[in-house]
């Protein structure tokens, strides 16, 4: 007896020795970080950018700078809100904001925002998803239709020539991009050949899977997808199989 309770005394000590200690801080009580609303969060540069329903804020742990979104035509405070944010791979010196009323760029240089007006876009545009691939280009959803825009060389192309209404997307390591519509039919576009595929994914035995909001890629190269009533499921990009994984909202 003496043995064994030795055993697990050095063996409690051990496991808390290694324990990590998190030291948690909750900003926006009690500092000058006031964030209403917030939608989506980005790290550049050494600042935190919070997306919220009234602008950007920038963070850098003390004080807080907010920058509103430009309103020449009027159009109101809802249309201020920002949905996304989205960063070019190595690139630090500027990022892009997503909003309900279009896409801007944010240069941290010269802390202003700028809207990207270029031919093959909406003039008024409401962003639901946004993310670049490996070569720069960005791929977004605006006002329900999928694009791919190349911001270098000012080019937009709709994806789809509107047989979709895709409503979340991302771009995988592989640089395949898979988007969600509220149906629940999944799609596949390969940009290399402009093919468009279209899976339907709702697990076997369940009575409905709709309305995709998220798509996530595992460590492994499975994708998550997440629905905003009907649970997530796991699909496998390989096997084109799906297997339920939460039930509930």
């Amino acid at each position: 007896k003496k043995v064994v309770l030795m055993c697990v005394m050095v063996l409690s000590a051990v496991s808390m020795v290694a324990q990590k200690v998190y030291h948690i801080k909750n900003f926006g009580k009690t500092d000058e970080l006031q964030v209403r609303g917030s939608t989506c969060l980005l790290q550049v540069n050494g600042f935190m950018w919070i997306g919220t329903s009234t602008g950007l804020i920038g963070f850098d742990g003390k004080h807080s700078y907010v920058y509103t979104i430009p309103d020449k035509e009027g159009l109101g405070g809802y249309y201020s809100r920002i949905s996304y944010l989205a960063v070019e791979n190595g690139r630090n010196d500027r990022f892009w904001v997503g909003t309900k009323r279009g896409i801007y760029s944010y240069v941290l240089m010269t802390q202003k925002l700028e809207p990207l007006v270029l031919q093959g876009l909406p003039k008024v545009m409401s962003v639901s998803a946004m993310q670049f691939d490996a070569e720069g280009n960005l791929w977004a959803i605006l006002n329900g239709q999928a694009y791919m825009i190349d911001v270098e060389k000012r080019k937009a192309a709709r994806i789809g020539d509107g047989l979709m209404a895709p409503s979340c997307l991302t771009v995988t390591r592989n640089g395949v991009v898979w988007m969600g519509d509220n149906n629940g039919i999944f799609y596949r576009y390969d940009s290399p050949n402009r093919r468009l595929r279209s899976y339907n994914v709702k697990p076997e035995g369940v009575e409905k899977f709709n309305r995709l909001v998220n798509i996530t890629e595992m460590g492994d190269g499975n994708l998550a997808l997440l629905t905003s009533n009907d649970g997530v499921c796991l699909f496998s990009p390989e096997k084109f199989t799906t297997k339920l994984l939460l039930t509930h909202d």
